[in-house]
């Protein structure tokens, strides 16, 4: 394939083909191959959402969740469609109220617990044996999804906000 080829493809043609080479070649080999700069041909790669994963050495199309678009839209348009949003969701914004408000136990972590930029380190803490068995039987059963780490990350973070509004 040379660069006029390349350019004068569909981009649908083009992930294929490129997908096809990349079975024999690496990305680099390609781009040489076709007469592009690596950094060049990367971005035209993924124009029309297409994206490389490694592990599978392929290009595949990047698809939006709805939620994606529909943060999208709501940031470009006024308010009403806030008023749209909370009128098709509704029934859902009312289960999550009324699961708030009831006896229900609803746990939501501080994104800093798990986001993907959370970083981990080793501490070693002494603490009162019953107590700390009475904390892990209480999360076993209460939170039997969720490990004792983040559990007890959110219980420092909600120490923290407890007594520092307070001072």
């Amino acid at each position: 394939m040379n660069k006029e080829t390349f350019f004068t493809m569909t981009i649908e043609d083009r992930v294929k083909a490129v997908n096809k080479m990349l079975q024999d070649y690496s990305l680099s080999e390609i781009a040489e191959k076709v007469g592009i700069p690596s950094s060049s041909f990367s971005k035209i790669m993924r124009e029309g959402d297409y994206l490389y994963h490694q592990g599978e050495k392929k290009f595949f199309p990047f698809i939006r969740s709805e939620n994606d678009r529909r943060s999208a839209n709501t940031s470009k348009k006024s308010n009403t469609n806030d008023i749209t949003f909370v009128k098709e969701n509704i029934d859902v914004l009312k289960r999550i109220v009324n699961a708030k408000g009831s006896n229900d136990t609803q746990l939501i972590l501080d994104e800093r617990i798990y986001g993907s930029k959370a970083t981990y380190v080793n501490k070693n803490l002494r603490m009162n044996k019953e107590i700390y068995e009475d904390f892990a039987n209480f999360c076993n059963k209460n939170f039997p999804g969720l490990t004792l780490q983040h559990l007890c990350s959110q219980a420092l973070i909600d120490f923290i906000y407890k007594y520092e509004k307070s001072q």
